[in-house]
């Protein structure tokens, strides 16, 4: 039986409407982590937005990451033809990586070494499109300082690659059905090591001041959530501890914090 065209036209559309507002949404928060500049900031969850979905919903989720990308830098404080400069190198970063990708072979799961690096390589180069496309359009239209440019560059890249690698895993290993490993024990065991991350990266990156190699006491905690709950497990111990150390660092607090982009 065919499939109604109206009908995958409306899906389309609701995904394409979905992404956009979800895109907004990481956008702001990661606008709201910027210091040297007002459109770039250190750490950008959009890019692992935009490229699990796009990996995920192909052709019909590009045009919501263009839109929400569109918007989100519109309210920015940009003219609207560097927004859509920005925007259109934001989706074409997302494009590159998938390309990458599927280049690579690349399983979700992240079960496998290969995988990993695979998604590493991706996040490391796609996001060369977006900081030369995105500071080319902030230079041309005056909101930045063309001598400003090197160093928003590198601010551009490492904050859509750190984006990328704190959150592109989590929602990768999370879009599958097979998550975490079933057992008699395993949701208290799960509550049990999250209060102990978030505890302990709480400790480390809010309250305790600067000690030398103090970052380490997270490791514990990431090695268990590794070994006890696979990929799964680990991405979401490792998303609350860097969401906790970049928030603190942020801030103004922590091991890292004065230590620049």
């Amino acid at each position: 039986m065919s499939k109604d065209p109206r009908s995958s036209r409306g899906a389309g559309v609701l995904v394409g409407l979905g992404v956009a507002l979800l895109y907004v949404a990481c956008a702001k928060l990661g606008l709201a982590l910027a210091f040297r500049a007002a459109q770039v900031t250190a750490v950008w969850p959009p890019t692992a937005f935009a490229l699990v979905a796009v990996w995920l919903f192909g052709r019909r989720a590009v045009p919501g990451v263009l839109l929400g990308a569109f918007i989100a830098n519109a309210t920015a404080g940009e003219p609207l033809w560097v927004a859509a400069g920005v925007a259109i190198g934001n989706t074409a970063e997302a494009l590159t990586g998938v390309w990458l990708l599927r280049l690579a072979s690349f399983d979700a799961r992240l079960a496998r070494v290969h995988d990993v690096i695979a998604l590493l390589g991706a996040l490391a180069v796609s996001p060369v499109v977006a900081a030369t496309l995105g500071v080319a359009s902030l230079t041309a239209g005056g909101v930045q300082p063309m001598t400003s440019a090197p160093a928003l560059w590198w601010l551009w890249w490492i904050g859509d690659a750190l984006g990328g690698l704190i959150f592109a895993p989590l929602l990768f290993v999370w879009s599958h059905r097979e998550r975490l490993r079933q057992r008699s024990g395993s949701l208290i065991e799960g509550a049990l090591l999250m209060l102990g991350v978030v505890a302990a990266s709480m400790f480390v990156f809010l309250r305790l001041p600067h000690v030398i190699a103090a970052e380490y006491v997270v490791f514990p905690f990431l090695i268990w959530a590794a070994l006890r709950f696979g990929p799964a497990g680990s991405a979401t111990a490792a998303v609350a501890a860097n969401a906790i150390a970049v928030w603190g660092t942020h801030a103004g607090v922590g091991p890292f914090a004065g230590a620049g982009p």
